[in-house]
């Protein structure tokens, strides 16, 4: 968010909060912007995490991992009590080689851009809880273009083109796992407003 000025970034909150209107009966303006802030800081701190740095160093440890595994296997293949059924040296061995395949996974080249696809997952989150309306492929890509726009690597406004994949990709599994979700909350909400008429 470095590459922004508080202004701009508080401008482009305000503008994802009127994308996302009608706002849900219990919302309000206040709440709506602070959500969406409380997100972004998220989506930058998973992206701190995941930067480009911290990725070549968690593949370099995993390529390491590999390395020893192998030099053990290598050590552990002369001996015979390795091939003995049920030998605990050769479980220990399999559980090692699991490690192993974890680490190949690993090591391999991941998703070219992980921004995207966390806007694009963060946009399809603050649309289910914030909205009235359900995620649409042109809903979840202004808003995750905006947050992109925030949060991106890049200096420029990005292609809501470009957020496509990423976009389906995040609406299909936020409708998915929100089910449950929604359901929980309907209920929450229901019980937080029978607690509030009888409190009055």
């Amino acid at each position: 968010m470095s590459r922004l000025k508080e202004i701009e970034v508080a401008a482009l909150i305000k503008e994802i909060g009127e994308t996302l209107k009608p706002w849900r009966s219990p919302c309000h303006k206040e709440g709506v912007l602070f959500e969406i802030k409380a997100q972004i800081d998220l989506v930058q701190s998973d992206l701190d995490l995941t930067s480009r740095e911290a990725i070549i160093k968690s593949r370099d440890d995993a390529k390491d991992i590999i390395k020893l595994i192998e030099k053990l296997h290598r050590r552990l293949s002369k001996a015979r009590f390795l091939w003995w059924p049920r030998s605990p040296t050769k479980i220990a061995l399999e559980q090692l080689f699991q490690i192993s395949d974890i680490c190949k996974n690993f090591a391999e080249p991941q998703r070219k851009d992980m921004a995207k696809a966390l806007c694009a997952e963060t946009a399809d989150y603050l649309i289910r809880v914030i909205s009235s309306k359900q995620p649409t492929h042109k809903s979840v890509s202004t808003v995750a273009g905006l947050l992109y726009t925030i949060v991106g690597p890049t200096k420029k406004n990005v292609d809501v083109s470009d957020l496509r994949r990423a976009c389906a990709q995040a609406i299909k599994e936020g409708g998915e796992e929100g089910k449950a979700y929604w359901e929980e909350m309907r209920r929450t909400v229901a019980l937080a407003q029978l607690e509030a008429k009888k409190s009055s």
